[in-house]
């Protein structure tokens, strides 16, 4: 019998007093291509609720963390009082969450990859901050959909050479999709920038020993083998957790 490792996904959550058209009740979603794409990799998707007091009992289950995308992170996390208009905050619960799972995978060793949202959580869990907006920053580039016409924006990463995100995917540079308006700015030192796009924005971080790597673009929504590449990375790191 093949034993697959588990991957535990996070997941969005949406507060009842949003919700009016379902009666007001909270919900949890996620986007099934995170869910095809871990699987199509060899991984058994195990998806996480947002349950900040469970975070040991899910590490103590599953394999290996995927930090999947989602509404912005909340500025309280790294110091700051909200001072953009185009902050959208997902619920406090999902941030708690996600900081305190972050925290602990790192500590336990198990092999954690974050996507757009996921890459920002990881930078703000361990000590960084963000822009809150790209706007913030100057001689930025487009990093978000275009808001008239609602296409995503593309754009080319370059990857450092003698980085693990260089050995994963192969090149230098690449092509990748853009859906996000939050960016880096200051990085912990744990982390290596291992990706820029040619404005200078930060597109990828990764620790020494490769066992956190978090993108900025959305690698689950690229049908191309870098995509591929890196979902493959992380399931077969977990490998060695079972």
């Amino acid at each position: 019998m093949v034993v697959l490792p588990k991957i535990g996904l996070t997941i969005g959550y949406q507060a009842p007093d949003k919700m009016e058209f379902l009666h007001r009740k909270s919900f949890e979603y996620l986007k099934e291509s995170y869910i095809e794409r871990v699987k199509s990799a060899g991984g058994l998707p195990v998806l996480l609720p947002n349950i900040p007091e469970n975070v040991d009992d899910y590490l103590a289950y599953i394999d290996g963390l995927l930090l999947t995308g989602g509404l912005d992170v909340a500025p309280s996390l790294y110091g700051e009082e909200r001072i953009s208009d185009t902050v959208r905050l997902a619920s406090g619960r999902r941030d708690e969450f996600e900081q305190r799972i972050i925290v602990a995978a790192v500590e336990k060793g198990i092999p954690v990859f974050g996507i757009c949202r996921g890459f920002q959580m990881v930078i703000v869990a361990m000590g960084g901050t963000l822009y809150q907006d790209v706007s913030e920053r100057e001689h930025t580039g487009k990093h978000t959909r275009d808001p008239e016409t609602k296409e995503r924006a593309n754009h080319s990463v370059s990857i450092v050479r003698d980085s693990i995100l260089y050995r994963i995917l192969g090149s230098d540079r690449i092509i990748v999709n853009s859906s996000h308006h939050q960016i880096a700015k200051d990085v912990p030192d744990m982390f290596r920038v291992s990706a820029y796009a040619d404005d200078g924005v930060f597109e990828g971080v990764e620790t020494e020993d490769g066992r956190l790597i978090a993108v900025q673009w959305h690698p689950e929504e690229m049908e191309n083998r870098n995509a591929s590449a890196l979902f493959e990375y992380l399931v077969n790191l977990s490998l060695i957790h079972i």
